[in-house]
């Protein structure tokens, strides 16, 4: 790893296939004034750290002191998403049964979303096989549409809507058949 910045500079633009004009053009600068980077005499200002970052499709932490920040990339996003030990329930009788049910056990998965269960699908009555678990998020924002629990009238249901409906208990966001 190039231990200087003018050094980064120019062996990033090289590995990319730029030349000295393009990442001139790219930076608002002059192609002399990228010339003064790459050889060390001058250094770029703070507002212009950006742009080259940007140009050279790298972030300014790396541009700066040649250390890759922890929390990039796919394996350090995934290895920094929580493990959570979500509860299982059976599917409800009626509404009013959900909230005093007691997990039949719990789901551990790298998952972001906090406040989330799970549910078993019913015999009959949703779209998804017996015994498919379906994962809802009780977060959800009046204009998210998609999946919901809806907990009002005699039984629980599962509503396909553009909004939550009025009485959603859950989003739902992840469902596993078992073979």
């Amino acid at each position: 790893m190039p231990n200087k910045l003018h050094t980064r500079i120019k062996e990033r633009r090289i590995e990319l296939g730029l030349s000295q004009e393009t990442l001139a053009t790219a930076c608002s600068v002059r192609q002399s004034t990228i010339a003064n980077w790459e050889r060390g005499g001058h250094i770029p200002r703070q507002g212009k750290i950006n742009q080259i970052a940007s140009a050279l499709k790298t972030n300014e932490i790396w541009l700066i002191s040649g250390k890759h920040p922890v929390n990039e990339g796919a394996v350090n996003r995934y290895l920094n998403t929580p493990i959570r030990h979500i509860p299982l329930y059976n599917w409800p009788h009626n509404p009013k049964s959900f909230d005093a049910d007691k997990p039949t056990g719990y789901v551990t998965m790298t998952i972001a979303p906090e406040n989330v269960f799970a549910l078993f699908a019913p015999v009959s009555g949703t779209d998804f096989p017996h015994e498919t678990m379906l994962m809802f998020t009780k977060d959800f924002a009046k204009d998210d549409s998609g999946i919901f629990l809806e907990l009002s009238g005699t039984r629980p249901a599962l509503r396909t809507a553009k909004s939550p409906p009025q009485h959603a208990a859950g989003r739902l966001i992840f469902s596993q058949t078992a073979h």
